[in-house]
């Protein structure tokens, strides 16, 4: 008996110490399981339970350090900054509105909407603006009698080209000499030339298109055909006659097709409130360029004639947050809003008015996404037709970014009746930085910083350059 108890006991203590010795085996392989989950897993979410795990284990086992970056380094794989968003978004809030309450504390309440109608009368304006408004329609009906003559082979290919080219010079060059001349309204002559432009670059569009239609068409070989969204199909010279011409001419777009794509129906609730947000964001704009930008430039022309450089730098930051502002509330009420209302009216299909510009992280994809129609009419009149030609693309690049220079300078030098080319070497100068941004920055965070820097930074400094020049010539308008 004594000898079966000693057996049992010599048993239990030998499963004893083989179940002990399995547990010791059991602990070691979670603890070098964890260091290798650790040493793999360099970081952990907030809700991770592995601080609940080792509260658990004994205190002479849990492994309290493991290897992992800090959660703001760029290799922890962290990218959750909601709460900085939100941070950012409420010290800009809280900024803006102690500079909206100081500038009404110096200013009062400058916004009339009465000022900017007794200015438009009282400077000068004559007959000439109102004529050119009215010679707009003179240049379409030449184009589409032109365009006639050639398509009845009244006129050849070369002739009618030549017409269209003159009808067109004389198109953009009318109003050029008339402001130059009688120096009417500045805010009456820039809304002449724009329109001026934006007809030019509509007509050419649409001679090109057309003189392409009527080779082939002349040629007897037929022209491609497709079907529309609505299963109507134009061709040519069907389409030259002035209802289609108006309907283009109108359009949010700057490329002329034959057939456009359409929508079924105007979607009412849609239009109403682009309408809605048309209006009343555009009385904002007006408010804000007489409350906030007008003063910051008077305040900022006593140091640009002194040359004072220090109180200048501290001016144009002032003016900066305003002037981006601005520049922001006009991008969201032209492309997003009017140009969206307009397409609405018209059933106009494509709405691609602008892309992600303000991720763009090199200058190059800024110019080319942030303004669609004229990027669009850009790479099918120059870039691709110089490229069919045998031009490098650098080559094409350059003359559109000097032709854009071209055009914004005219837009703006003329009207003020300025001799400066600010915003021509303004332009130019993004060259080198546009060169930069793809060699070094493309795809990087930094590069997006560069782009909103020049944004942020050059458009004040242009504004301040042309207010300076054009209220020294007219310094009745400080009184």
């Amino acid at each position: 008996m004594a000898g079966a108890d000693g057996l049992r006991v010599r048993a239990r203590r030998h499963s004893q110490g083989e179940g002990s010795q399995e547990q010791e085996d059991g602990d070691r392989k979670a603890v070098e399981f964890r260091r290798s989950k650790s040493e793999g897993q360099l970081t952990k979410g907030p809700n991770d339970s592995e601080d609940e795990t080792e509260l658990n284990d004994p205190i002479d086992k849990a492994r309290w350090h493991h290897p992992r970056d800090s959660l703001l380094s760029s290799k922890s794989g962290f990218n959750n900054y909601r709460g900085l968003v939100n941070f950012t978004v409420m010290l800009l809030i809280f900024t803006s509105a102690r500079l909206a309450v100081d500038n009404f504390n110096r200013y009062g309440m400058r916004f009339s909407p009465l000022f900017w109608f007794r200015w438009f009368i009282n400077t000068p304006f004559g007959w000439q603006l109102p004529m050119l408004f009215i010679l707009v329609p003179v240049f379409i009906l030449a184009a589409i009698m032109i365009e006639r003559a050639r398509s009845q082979k009244k006129l050849s290919q070369s002739q009618a080209r030549t017409c269209h080219v003159t009808n067109m010079v004389l198109e953009i060059m009318v109003p050029i000499c008339v402001v130059v001349t009688w120096h009417p309204n500045p805010a009456g002559s820039t809304a002449v030339l724009f329109v001026s432009v934006i007809l030019l670059m509509k007509l050419i569009s649409w001679e090109e298109v057309n003189r392409d239609r009527s080779e082939k068409w002349l040629a007897k070989k037929g022209t491609p055909r497709r079907h529309s969204d609505l299963g109507h199909l134009q061709h040519y010279p069907e389409n030259v006659n002035f209802a289609d011409m108006a309907y283009f001419l109108v359009a949010p777009t700057l490329c002329y097709e034959l057939n456009f794509p359409r929508n079924p129906r105007i979607r009412v609730r849609f239009l109403l409130r682009r309408l809605v947000e048309t209006v009343a964001l555009l009385i904002l704009l007006v408010a804000m360029i007489e409350q906030w930008l007008v003063p910051g430039v008077q305040n900022s022309l006593k140091p640009l004639q002194q040359a004072d450089h220090l109180k200048i730098l501290e001016r144009q930051l002032k003016l900066a947050i305003p002037n981006i502002f601005v520049w922001l509330l006009f991008f969201y009420v032209f492309f997003h809003c009017f140009l969206n209302l307009t397409g609405e009216l018209l059933r106009f299909a494509d709405r691609q008015y602008y892309r992600d510009w303000f991720n763009a992280t090199t200058l190059s994809y800024f110019w080319k996404s942030w303004n669609i129609p004229v990027t669009k009419w850009c790479a099918r009149h120059i870039y691709l037709p110089m490229l069919r030609n045998g031009y490098k693309r650098h080559h094409a690049s350059l003359l559109v970014f000097f032709l854009s220079a071209v055009f914004h300078e005219l837009m703006v030098a003329v009207p003020l009746q300025l001799p400066s080319v600010y915003f021509f070497f303004g332009m130019l100068g993004q060259v080198p930085l546009v060169f930069l941004t793809d060699r070094f920055f493309k795809n990087s965070q930094y590069g997006n910083v560069i782009v909103w820097f020049s944004l942020i930074w050059g458009q004040p400094y242009l504004f301040l350059m042309y207010a300076r020049d054009y209220l020294a010539l007219h310094p009745e308008l400080l009184e």
